[in-house]
């Protein structure tokens, strides 16, 4: 006789337990469930003591047995695959006791009060059982037939039960899923275990880069830090540097591949941001441009007039316009020389070159001013500065200050390009270029000889040390360029000094 059975002297035979149930079956029998027509219609219900064929294979084969707790508890016993089936619906009389019995059968079990008036039976038997009704589930879900998933979880049957789920868990099992992107849009991947569904890299395989991270090798700047990259992404950071890709919209900007990209762009020029990306690519389509107004046109039509007015010295120190004596007036002595001179038929055509040159440049010079070709009034007046009679002095002079104009104005523009699109790509894309030093060069060399002066060394890169190992020599009179910074020197008494 067990305590419950305390609580019940006067039973005949069985528990507390067999009692609430054996009272609750006979008030269900002598009491109608449902109004006279209800059952006119549908049928009287089935007695509790007959189970409906949808709650028989629930019910297990002696509920009173599973029930009862064992006259001494010492370890839980072996869950059976089936749980309690729940009383038929719609009996709240049925429902009530039957419930007041599984509730004091788990408190006699060892669980909690707790539970047992949430109906969350917590006692070791009810725990094992819905162990292994999870158990049996997840085989049938793994494709194991279902009464072979309800043998394995038998009493009994753990050898059973341990292969099935080597056959159906194991590593072999486990399923290769795609787990997302990294940060330059590749597919990455990694092993699913389908009994909890966590999902683990695949060993060997590349890891995803964290977006914004970079690329490379990120100890390293410029162009040593570009040979670390994969050749496809390096071509993507020099031309977006060099503003040759147009920048995405803000929303692209925020996915992780052109956060990486960004993140390469900066290390490679530590100029270089969002802000300047647009900047730089504005800049580069106007230098692609060729319209008087955009920085293209004006620095071609720079360099076209830098042409002309080279071309115009020479026509100059080929006509060879005297300057007169040096006594006051002389330049006008030197004036009606010339006109004596260039009226003579060796002369004439001279004349007609210098006069063709002068409006031709006159024109391309206000092209590269104002960004217009110029009419008669700016080709007149080169003309009229250095054409027909002019001394050669006065034609060094005039050649002198448009030279120095036009070289102002294209460093003014070098210096904006520089601004925006950095040292590197106007190193790379130089303004002043060789060709361009030559022509001044050559421009130089014939504004001293109209002065009678002589001429400066043609220009040239700094000189190489001889192969022996003797110093290079360095006249006075030679002009180098510095193509990193742009600047110009000329010897001078022994020193370089900036050049204009």
């Amino acid at each position: 006789m067990g305590l419950l059975d305390l609580l019940s002297p006067g039973s005949d035979g069985g528990g507390l337990l067999d009692f609430l149930k054996a009272n609750a079956n006979a008030a269900i029998a002598n009491t109608p469930t449902g109004a006279p027509g209800d059952m006119a219609q549908y049928g009287a219900p089935s007695p509790m003591g007959t189970p409906t064929p949808q709650s028989a294979p629930l019910m297990a084969a002696n509920p009173t047995a599973v029930m009862q707790a064992p006259a001494a508890y010492n370890a839980p016993p072996t869950p059976a695959a089936a749980p309690i089936a729940p009383p038929p619906a719609g009996n709240p009389l049925a429902n009530f006791f039957n419930h007041g019995a599984d509730a004091l059968g788990s408190i006699s079990r060892g669980g909690s009060l707790l539970g047992a008036v949430r109906g969350q039976y917590d006692d070791p038997l009810s725990v094992a059982r819905r162990t292994g009704n999870l158990t049996a589930q997840a085989l049938v879900k793994a494709g194991v037939d279902p009464q072979t998933a309800i043998a394995a979880v038998q009493p009994g049957n753990s050898a059973m039960l341990g292969k099935l789920f080597a056959a159906n868990f194991g590593p072999e099992n486990w399923k290769v899923v795609q787990t997302g992107q990294d940060a330059m849009g590749n597919k990455t991947f990694g092993m699913l275990n389908p009994l909890d569904g966590t999902v683990k890299p695949i060993p060997g395989a590349p890891t995803a880069t964290t977006p914004g991270s970079g690329l490379g090798d990120m100890s390293k700047t410029g162009q040593a830090y570009l040979d670390t990259l994969p050749k496809a992404q390096s071509n993507v950071v020099l031309e977006m540097v060099q503003g040759k890709i147009q920048p995405p919209s803000t929303f692209a900007l925020s996915k992780p591949y052109w956060q990486s990209i960004l993140t390469a762009a900066r290390q490679y020029d530590p100029n270089f941001d969002e802000a300047t990306w647009r900047a730089r690519w504005e800049m580069a389509h106007d230098i692609g441009k060729s319209s008087p107004s955009s920085i293209g046109g004006i620095l071609s039509n720079g360099k076209s007039a830098f042409e002309h007015l080279s071309t115009l010295s020479d026509r100059a120190v080929a006509l060879g316009n005297d300057n007169g004596p040096p006594i006051p007036g002389g330049s006008v002595i030197g004036k009606i020389e010339n006109y004596i001179g260039n009226s003579s038929p060796s002369n004439e055509a001279k004349v007609t070159g210098l006069n063709d040159a002068a409006q031709k440049y006159g024109q391309e010079a206000t092209k590269f001013y104002a960004g217009t070709g110029g009419g008669e009034a700016e080709r007149m007046a080169a003309l009229k500065a250095i054409g027909g009679n002019t001394t050669s002095v006065a034609q060094a002079a005039f050649l002198q200050t448009e030279r120095d104009l036009m070289l102002a104005r294209l460093k003014q523009k070098e210096s904006q390009v520089r601004d925006v699109m950095g040292a590197t790509y106007l190193a790379q894309h130089p303004i002043m270029t060789p060709e361009l030093h030559a022509t001044l060069t050559h421009i130089d060399q014939n504004i001293a000889k109209l002065r009678g002066e002589k001429a400066p060394a043609t220009a040239a890169p700094t000189p190489a040390a001889p192969a022996t190992g003797a110093p290079p020599s360095i006249q006075d009179g030679q002009i180098i360029h510095n193509p990193s910074t742009g600047e110009t020197l000329i010897r001078q008494n022994g020193q370089w000094v900036p050049y204009s």
